[in-house]
């Protein structure tokens, strides 16, 4: 009969049904399977899901089948149906779990990708229906699917963080902490709830009678209701107070109907109902006072209630009635019993023996009543219980602990708890299992996490590179002797474009120096460039790593370069955070009369929040001209520029600017950090027009200082970033301000790989439009086609092998091998073995164009030779692996392509020894006389490579040149000798020493005296920095023969080089 009938028809019966006895609703849910058309799917959400309630075992049972045939036979899913599949996964019915996580099995990887990151996005709503929404959501795909929630485990840890809705801050630590205090079931009591209400149904409750509700689900939906709600009047908490009455003693509510109600729901058993009413009342306490402070009785009452609940058996009730307990103690008018707060105190100190989310909350509480009272009694109490724990080991167990524990340790002064020791990246375990090490094991511990952090690709890898971080820092700690060997790798944590990542790798640089180990300048300048991390916990270890550093080190402020740097950095962070410890540090550093002693105005801008608006720009002024304290009004500047602009007062926009820079005619890099704010407004003001125009004649290239910021940022694991700093970027290259080929190639990296952020495919795509060099315009033409063909296509069907070279569209090829961003990894979609997909996948590197395509390859094939070890050794021993890879490299048209084959390059050659310098004198022979290909392989010298490849280089060119495989003619020495005298000082030894023998063995440089001079000129500036006598010694033999060579007329040379000469000399006579 449903055969036969429209889709509108189906859909119209389906409605009806729903509303109609179980025989009818059961029908319903076995109607839906009739229906194939996603579009009334759509329309139909709402009551799929009140289906899906039903208690009525054969409605259920209809309704599972009718999903599974709409999404597997259909192919019909959207994102209820999604969470409704986890929903029933997670239930405590084995055989509804069973069912739902055999369809979840089934679903294409790139449809969980697409729901979660739909998910995620709800994360930043302003709406905490939908957050909260979000989060229990992901909750439930965490307990089935939780590899699928690696990239999203950043958003979830800002919730973690703190929120300003307890109840969600508490869903997301349950989340990371898989559970442990919290019954996940609480998430399929809550969903269908918050679902109701995220979808605009909030309005039933206005002017509620709580007397209509008859379920237990409809009284939750309630209470979150009213939890959430904006601007709650005191009937809304009358009712709550008056629940909170039946909960606990029904013989004093009045209202019989309440009674029952209560009675009939059994609420006092649900402890998730009554945590929520007294979160609710703390979350709305301003209403709650006024309501007390007007009637005794009831005030008593409730105290009478929350200290009951203070040893209730259930750490929600708990932690909501302590809670909200706080904030009546800070209420003046309220006089709160003595024994009360006595019991109050010493449940919080009982805590400190309980969970570790009980721990971490009773710390916040313990802060908060300390720096908003004025009590003494208080106070004392605080200093009391503080004395009583052990702080330190507490702050150890995890960051909720650790960061409530640091701000509580400031106020009350107990700096010892600052230690890098006391953060929960510092671990006695990892630090035992590391004292057993032997010297060898310690280096392939040291190998292994290397290989980790320098496994990066787009959003990938974050995991590991994260808890490698934490072995490096517990393995220095048993070992800091070693510390100096490891700074490379340091290096590359702060520059993770994952902000927990980044947090490690600060974690690890103040525990080197806590331990003794003074950080080189270079290191301490780049955290000074880093310090303007967006997240605010890299900012407080930057603050802390700066007081450990001056503390440590007191002469570094010795150097005024650095001191300057220190000043400027600070003073804008001490202006313009947000966070209030940051700030707090901040104060502490620069109390540092040694640090802050040239610079009277930073006396002004302490007080700076309390001055007038006049006096403020006169301040801003004349700090303007004080090169350290620039930026910090730029700063300044900045915050107001975005408040201004959004008010559209451009008329005090531009009379602040004109009295701050009126008179100087001078155009300084700071204004880059505004710059994005005067682009949008420059059509509005002629001033801020001027100021734009004057800074783009000035300085054409985006500054390097604002260009790795972008670079960091539009790469960062959060999305909302990654949109905020490309519009950023946008602005920029639409004024024709020109950025580096690197940040353009992770510009093309975005446009490739991005697949979760339309939003964000389409900017990155705008600027690669603006751009229009060559590989842009290849990368958005393929983007194009590629996403057409996903749309039309079954690109699954086939295998990798099942394709002709000659025969196959590219798209075939490049659909196949997909970036999974919520698991970050590329992966092949075929059942071919991968090693035989690569036989095949390998030629196509040699077609021209395919951008996309080879980019895809190069990063699958560079990912998967780090765990594959039967592919690393088949491509080291293809014979067309280097020439193909060369051939890319050497073209620059396609620049992005061209540093990616070098990557693989790099990676191939440090996976097996020699095999490089092997491959290359094979590829002469073939291509003997090549000096194209020649200068090509010295270009490769110049590149940010590993040292090991640069030797194996060297070494080749080494025997290339003793064995006639290359002539070195002038065109080879005048390159040469220019890769020599570019060789950054900072490169290990072994390179400078290889590059130096192979040019003694040219004959041309003896009859070239510019080369001559130029050669050794670039031994003396090295003998300058060279503290081994050893090297010394060689640089000296070898200048001794460059003067030999060129006679009379070589350059003068330094009173040192003569003398370490003469010695030289006297001590071989």
């Amino acid at each position: 009969m449903y055969e036969k009938m429209m889709q509108e028809e189906l859909s119209k019966l389906f409605k009806e049904y729903c509303e109609l006895d179980w025989k009818k609703k059961s029908e319903a849910a076995r109607i839906l399977s009739y229906i194939n058309n996603a579009n009334e799917i759509k329309k139909l959400e709402e009551q799929i899901i009140k289906l899906a309630q039903d208690n009525n075992l054969v409605t259920r049972i209809n309704l599972m089948n009718s999903i599974k045939k709409l999404v597997l036979d259909h192919h019909i899913i959207n994102e209820d149906i999604f969470v409704l599949l986890y929903f029933w996964a997670n239930s405590p019915n084995t055989t509804t779990s069973e069912f739902a996580k055999q369809i979840i099995n089934s679903l294409n990887v790139n449809t969980i990708v697409r729901y979660i990151h739909s998910l995620s996005l709800k994360l930043y709503s302003s709406n905490p229906y939908e957050v909260t929404y979000a989060m229990v959501s992901l909750g439930l795909i965490s307990t089935i699917t939780p590899e699928h929630l690696t990239n999203t485990l950043p958003e979830i840890v800002l919730v973690s963080n703190g929120y300003g809705y307890k109840i969600l801050q508490v869903l997301a630590i349950e989340i990371l902490e898989e559970f442990k205090t919290l019954d996940k079931y609480l998430f399929n009591k809550v969903i269908f709830s918050i679902y109701d209400l995220y979808n605009n149904n909030q309005v039933k409750y206005d002017d509620f009678d709580i007397t209509h509700i008859n379920k237990k689900s409809d009284l939750l939906e309630y209470v979150l209701y009213i939890y959430f709600k904006k601007n709650i009047s005191k009937k809304d908490i009358l009712n709550l107070m008056t629940m909170l009455n039946c909960v606990n003693t029904n013989n004093r509510i009045s209202n019989n109907s309440i009674v029952n109600l209560i009675t009939m729901l059994n609420i006092d058993d649900d402890v998730f109902i009554k945590s929520m009413i007294m979160a609710t009342l703390h979350i709305h306490s301003d209403v709650l006072c006024q309501i007390l402070e007007e009637n005794k009785e009831l005030s008593n009452q409730l105290m009478d209630k929350i200290i009951a609940s203070f040893d209730n058996p259930s750490w929600m009730v708990k932690l909501s009635s302590m809670f909200l307990f706080k904030r009546l103690i800070l209420f003046d008018k309220l006089h709160i019993k003595d024994e009360y707060l006595d019991m109050f105190f010493n449940r919080i100190l009982k805590n400190f023996n309980d969970k570790y989310v009980i721990k971490g909350f009773s710390l916040e509480i313990l802060y908060y009543l300390f720096k908003n009272t004025e009590s003494e009694y208080i106070k004392r109490k605080v200093f009391e219980i503080v004395d009583k724990i052990d702080l330190k080991s507490i702050m150890n167990e995890g960051h909720l602990c650790y960061y409530n524990g640091l701000y509580l340790a400031y106020e009350l002064k107990r700096y010892e708890c600052f230690s890098a020791t006391c953060s929960p990246n510092f671990d006695i375990t990892l630090i035992g299992e590391f004292n057993t090490l032997s010297i060898a094991e310690y280096h392939d511990v040291i190998k292994s996490i290397n290989a980790s952090v320098k496994q990066k690709y787009w959003l990938s890898g974050w995991l590991n590179r994260y808890y490698a971080g934490k072995y490096l820092g517990n393995l220095i700690y048993t070992r800091p002797g070693h510390a100096s060997n490891i700074l490379d790798i340091i290096y590359t944590l702060l520059d993770d474009n994952n902000y927990i990542t980044r947090c490690m790798g600060i974690w690890i640089l103040r525990l080197t120096t806590e331990l003794g180990i003074e950080p080189p300048m270079d290191v301490i300048i780049k955290s000074i460039s880093l310090l303007d991390d967006w997240y605010y916990e890299c900012r407080i270890e930057y603050m802390l790593f700066y007081n450990t550093l001056l503390k440590s080190f007191p002469h570094l402020l010795e150097n005024q370069s650095l001191k300057k740097r220190l000043i400027s950095a600070i003073t804008s962070r001490y202006l313009t955070d947000k966070n209030e410890f940051v700030k707090d540090i901040c104060i502490m550093l620069l109390n540092n009369k040694r640090l802050s002693c040239n610079y009277p105005e930073f006396e002004s801008f302490k007080n700076y929040y309390h001055l007038s608006i006049p006096e403020r720009i006169e301040l801003l002024k004349k700090c303007w001209k004080v090169p350290e304290l620039r930026k910090a009004v730029i700063i300044i500047i900045k915050t107001r520029l975005k408040y201004y602009i959004k008010k559209r007062d451009y008329i005090t926009i531009e009379i602040a600017l004109k009295k701050i820079f009126d008179g100087d005619e001078n155009t300084y890099e700071e204004i880059s950090y505004i710059l994005y704010e005067l682009i949008q407004i420059k059509e509005k003001s002629n001033i801020v027009k001027k100021i734009v125009d004057t800074f783009k004649n000035k300085y054409p290239k985006l500054p390097k200082n604002l260009e790795k910021q972008l670079f960091h940022n539009i790469n960062d694991s959060i999305i909302s970033i990654r949109t905020y700093k490309l519009k950023r970027l946008l602005a920029f290259v639409r004024e024709g301000i020109i950025i580096s080929y690197e940040l353009l190639n992770k510009i093309k990296e975005i446009v490739i790989y991005e697949c979760v952020s339309e939003k964000n495919l389409n900017i990155a795509s705008s600027i690669l439009e603006e751009i229009n060099d060559f590989e842009s315009r290849r990368i958005i033409k393929e983007k194009k086609e590629l996403m057409e063909y996903m749309e039309n296509s079954l690109y699954f069907k086939t295998s990798i092998r099942d394709l002709e070279l000659e025969k196959a569209d590219w798209k075939e090829y490049c659909i196949k091998i997909t970036y999974i961003p919520t698991i970050g990894i590329l992966d092949i979609f075929t059942e071919d073995n991968l090693n035989n997909a690569v036989k095949t996948l390998i030629p196509l590197l040699n077609i021209e164009d395919l951008v996309i395509l080879k980019i895809k390859i190069i990063d699958l094939l560079t990912e998967e030779i780090s765990k594959n070890e039967e592919l690393l050794n088949a491509l080291l021993d293809n014979d067309e692996i280097l020439p193909i890879l060369l051939k890319l490299y050497v073209n620059k048209r396609y620049n992005f392509i061209s540093k990616k084959a070098l990557m693989l390059l790099e990676e191939l050659s440090l996976r097996r020894d020699n095999w490089l310098k092997n491959s290359l004198i094979d590829y002469f022979k073939d291509y003997a006389g090549s000096q194209n290909s020649l200068n090509n392989i010295l270009y490769i010298l110049t590149e940010n490579i590993s040292a090991r490849v640069k030797i194996e280089i060297l070494n080749f060119l080494g025997y290339a040149s003793k064995n006639k495989l290359i002539v070195c003619n002038k065109d080879m020495a005048y390159t040469f000798v220019d890769i020599i005298l570019n060789i950054d000082n900072n490169q290990p030894w072994a390179v400078f020493k290889n590059a130096v023998d192979i040019i003694f063995s040219c004959q041309y440089i003896q009859t070239d005296k510019k080369l001559l001079d130029d050669l050794i000129k670039k031994f003396t500036d090295y003998m300058d920095i060279m503290e081994e006598e050893e090297k010394k010694d060689y640089l000296i033999i070898y200048l001794k023969k460059l003067l030999e060579m060129g006679g009379p007329n070589i350059v003068e040379l330094n009173e040192e080089v003569i003398e370490k000469l003469l010695e030289f000399e006297n001590k071989n006579l």
